[in-house]
């Protein structure tokens, strides 16, 4: 558990400075608004994975990707299924314990809070 919560807090500080790094390789120097900009497309990142790995694991994708597996299987000339069982296989949402949804999260949003304090310092 120690470990996890270092390499979370590793993740934050990552977090923290890939938009001055974004702006400066996107627009070669940084500006206040290069900064927003930059910070908002950073947060809207960890949002939308975050997004997406919840739909993930609520077996959203299951139904297709068993579909999938008895559609394209892979048979013998006899007629035999090479491979694993279908029914034996894990499903997306079973495959990950996706522990990573709520500091990638918290991550996005405070991200995007601080981008929202910029903008209101911006326009005053």
């Amino acid at each position: 558990m120690f470990l996890f919560k270092k390499n979370v807090i590793l993740f934050n500080i990552i977090s923290f400075l890939s938009p001055f790094l974004l702006s400066l390789v996107y627009y070669n120097k940084v500006t206040f608004v290069s900064y927003i900009n930059s910070l908002f497309v950073v947060s809207i990142a960890y949002i939308l994975l975050t997004l997406l790995l919840i739909v993930v694991k609520g077996g959203f994708f299951d139904f297709f990707y068993s579909s999938f597996r008895k559609v394209f299987k892979r048979t013998t000339r006899q007629g035999e299924m090479l491979g694993d069982d279908i029914d034996t296989m894990l499903l997306p949402s079973e495959m990950s314990k996706f522990r990573i949804i709520k500091p990638l999260f918290t991550t996005g949003m405070t991200l995007f809070c601080i981008m929202l304090l910029c903008l209101l310092f911006y326009y005053l």
